[in-house]
């Protein structure tokens, strides 16, 4: 296999791996919002599409590649008419080391969302930080596993109430997770989601109900500009599931590689932006004041139509 191509990378002092050159000023701190392509199934059952799926990831600008542990049998019994499409659908465990090693030499975190306590143990070794999928929000031997783990937690709400998500967080933290390392991420539960499904607000009700400060985007809408508006909230994750074609298994809440590129650069437009930026001119003003026809127009002049 032909190795990723490599990119100006470091990390962080936590160890997240980020692009050097795009260090910024956003909200008056010191950031760059990790930009997670969610691979999911769409690697359909060929290794050779999650190599590709990554370098793509890479390509775009993203900053991290995620992928999805889970087995069929421990979704759906055997004559559910879900597991056969599900079982093919499965990330083989002897493919993690492969894809972690394409990741690095990619430039970029690997990261992979756990659907069972035992998955955590398997994939801990491998990723810096853990991803709990919303509709795990309530699995409290999984919460229990990723916080035994002590390591960073992205933790998907998408509709959970006040009372779950405060259970969740005490689940996390009594059993080892980092308090401030957690990022509250607001989901939406539909695939795909519509502009008006949205409801990018609830990211404000995340931080003012609970005064967290890490927060973040999960979202499955594939009108990609529908997400900028979340970077003012001082989000510091967003996640968007990556496909190669339309054909894959979670093409319709995916961006395809170019639509990915054009999401990236977005975010990095806006991201510079919102940076604080002195922009006074005394120079200017001192001109203004000495020659005030070069800029000023008389009132009389002025035609109001």
């Amino acid at each position: 296999r032909k190795a990723c191509s490599a990119r100006d990378y470091g990390e962080t002092e936590s160890g997240t791996i980020v692009c050097c050159s795009q260090y910024l000023r956003v909200n008056g701190r010191s950031s760059m919002i990790s930009i997670v392509a969610d691979a999911g199934s769409n690697h359909n059952g060929d290794i050779r599409k999650a190599y590709k799926l990554t370098e793509e990831a890479a390509r775009a600008g993203c900053t991290v590649i995620k992928w999805q542990l889970f087995e069929a049998s421990r979704l759906y019994h055997k004559d559910h008419p879900n597991y056969a499409g599900t079982k093919a659908l499965e990330l083989p465990l002897d493919w993690l080391d492969e894809l972690k090693l394409c990741a690095s030499s990619c430039g970029i975190e690997f990261m992979v969302t756990p659907f069972y306590p035992q998955a955590v143990d398997v994939i801990d070794p491998l990723v810096k930080r853990h991803k709990i999928a919303s509709g795990d929000i309530n699995f409290f031997p999984l919460l229990q596993a990723v916080g035994n783990t002590g390591k960073p937690v992205l933790l998907s709400t998408a509709h959970a109430t006040r009372r779950e998500i405060a259970k969740t967080l005490d689940a996390l933290i009594n059993n080892g997770a980092p308090r401030y390392d957690i990022t509250l991420m607001h989901c939406q539960g539909y695939y795909p989601a519509s502009p008006e499904q949205a409801n990018l607000k609830r990211i404000q009700w995340l931080q003012n109900d609970y005064g967290w400060e890490k927060v973040g985007l999960s979202s499955h809408v594939k009108e990609w500009w529908c997400d900028l508006p979340a970077i003012t909230y001082g989000i510091t994750v967003i996640e968007k599931h990556l496909a190669l074609t339309e054909d894959d298994p979670e093409a319709p809440h995916s961006l395809l590689p170019d639509e990915m590129a054009q999401f990236v650069k977005a975010v990095r437009d806006c991201e510079k932006a919102l940076q604080d930026v002195d922009d006074s001119n005394p120079e200017f003003l001192s001109l203004a004041r000495r020659n005030p026809s070069n800029w000023l127009r008389p009132f009389d002049d002025t035609i109001v139509k």
